[in-house]
């Protein structure tokens, strides 16, 4: 049975499917925390920022992309720029990154179903089982979200044109509804709302210049993951039924929905009321339209809570279990996670994310926070490290054919330049942007697990380096040896 992916996506289904899975939902009812912490200002020009930072990095992939349309994306990139040590890498922090955003949507479910729907508050917290970081997990709760996951992986396992469909229902429903926020606080709010933008006023009435960019710069971080799922685009290429410059649009065009779509119903809140007075609520942009006098926009935004946690769950799984099965099939992870079923579909690599999903989403939704954030430091190390594939591939093969070519190439170096500059900040300890103890101890932990798993393993894998590339790469593998 040949372990090639169905082909069947198109461009818009390709755009959709990465626009929805970028676009999540716990940033819409945690507007108000965002609010108190960075100011109106550090939250919409922070988002701003992150996502001028990822598009210049998606450049980077669409031209990788568009060269090697196959499942894999980062972990393909590495191997052929690099080795399959470097693969085995960029993978595994991938499936730390993307597990850890699947398990805290499981972890998180039970607590939105309490927000929008309060009657069934005293049902899914009548059986407390225990608290881990400060976050009570209750028995009915975590069940609703094993529920949740159980339902996106039996859509993802029947075919991706299912998953597809689906996630392109949720995700009209869901651009519909952030258009109407956008446009009644756009239209309707006003700027001396949003104005100051900044928590930082010194003693005598000026604006600390200083303190507001530290601000921005300290929101880039949530930002950027909420921006992460941009790069599902290149891990579903192979699945693409258009040309490969395409699918390198599709990766740049996900990135400006997605940024967009946020910058706008962020800077639409701060200006519906003012963001001071928004900062003090509970339910970020459902208690902030509903307080303005408008509670059909309130129950717009819980729509969205919603929409955006099952688009998420559906997009990230899809995009992880490309991970895992592109790794089997190169030998990255063992060879049968690597197969396909009779419809082309990932099946054991599904099964796989899955379980991961379900051994780390029982921890809670405070404890997947710490994850989460660690999350983000291996997105950006990845980012970095895919520019990095961009300059490496074109240096070693000159001549080969770039369907989709950034014109201007030293945009995806600022772009890696300033991820660069975000990583180190999270690194080190005592910035203002530092992991927390326990999330340098997962960050530590997990990558041990990888060198643990690589040296008892991939490392001793009777499969070559280059037929695990040639494996990986399929037709295209002849094509890029004949460059040589």
């Amino acid at each position: 049975m040949s372990q090639t992916l169905r082909k069947s996506l198109n461009f818009t289904t390709l755009v959709m499917l990465g626009t929805a899975g970028v676009i999540g939902s716990g940033w819409i009812y945690t507007t108000s925390s965002f609010f108190k912490e960075y100011g109106a200002g550090g939250v919409v020009f922070g988002m701003l920022l992150a996502s001028l930072l990822a598009s210049c990095i998606s450049l980077a992939y669409a031209e990788l992309a568009s060269q090697f349309p196959r499942a894999g994306g980062e972990i393909l990139y590495t191997f052929i720029a690099y080795n399959r040590k470097m693969a085995f890498v960029i993978g595994w922090l991938l499936i730390g990154a993307f597990v850890s955003t699947t398990a805290f949507y499981m972890a998180a479910f039970g607590s939105l179903l309490t927000k929008g729907i309060p009657s069934l508050k005293p049902i899914l917290e009548s059986i407390p089982l225990y608290s881990i970081a400060d976050s009570q997990v209750y028995l009915w709760g975590l069940l609703a979200g094993i529920t949740l996951v159980m339902f996106f992986y039996m859509l993802n396992t029947r075919s991706v044109d299912v998953g597809a469909s689906t996630q392109k229902i949720l995700f009209l429903i869901k651009l519909a509804l952030g258009v109407a926020l956008a446009t009644a606080g756009l239209a309707l709010g006003d700027w001396g709302n949003f104005w100051p933008a900044f928590n930082s006023i010194e003693p005598n009435g000026s604006v600390s210049v200083v303190s507001d960019a530290l601000s921005t710069m300290r929101f880039v971080i949530p930002a950027l993951t909420f921006l992460t799922g941009f790069s599902v685009v290149s891990l579903l290429a192979e699945e693409a039924n258009i040309s490969p410059k395409k699918i390198g649009l599709a990766i740049v065009l996900t990135i400006i929905l997605a940024g967009a779509y946020y910058g706008l119903v962020l800077l639409g809140t701060a200006k519906i009321l003012p963001w001071q007075n928004s900062a003090a609520m509970e339910f970020g942009a459902i208690s902030t339209f509903t307080s303005a006098g408008y509670p059909i926009l309130g129950y717009a935004a819980m729509s969205i809570a919603f929409l955006g946690m099952a688009t998420g769950s559906l997009g990230i799984a899809m995009g992880c279990s490309r991970i895992i099965f592109a790794m089997g099939r190169g030998g990255l992870l063992p060879e049968w996670l690597g197969k396909v079923n009779k419809n082309g579909v990932p099946t054991n690599a599904l099964t796989m994310t899955l379980i991961l999903t379900l051994a780390f989403g029982w921890l809670g939704k405070g404890a997947m926070i710490w994850f989460l954030n660690t999350g983000g430091v291996y997105i950006g190390l990845s980012w970095v490290l895919t520019v990095a594939c961009m300059y490496k591939v074109r240096k070693l093969y000159p001549n080969n054919t770039r369907p989709y070519q950034t014109r201007f190439g030293w945009l995806p170096f600022i772009g890696a330049l300033g991820a660069v500059g975000i990583i180190v900040m999270a690194l080190v300890p005592g910035t203002s942007m530092s992991l927390s103890t326990p999330e340098y101890y997962i960050l530590i932990v997990w990558l041990l697990l990888g060198t643990i798993f690589y040296n008892s393993y991939t490392r001793r894998s009777s499969v070559s380096q280059e037929t695990s590339l040639q494996n990986m790469l399929g037709d295209r593998y002849t094509d890029i040896q004949n460059l040589k």
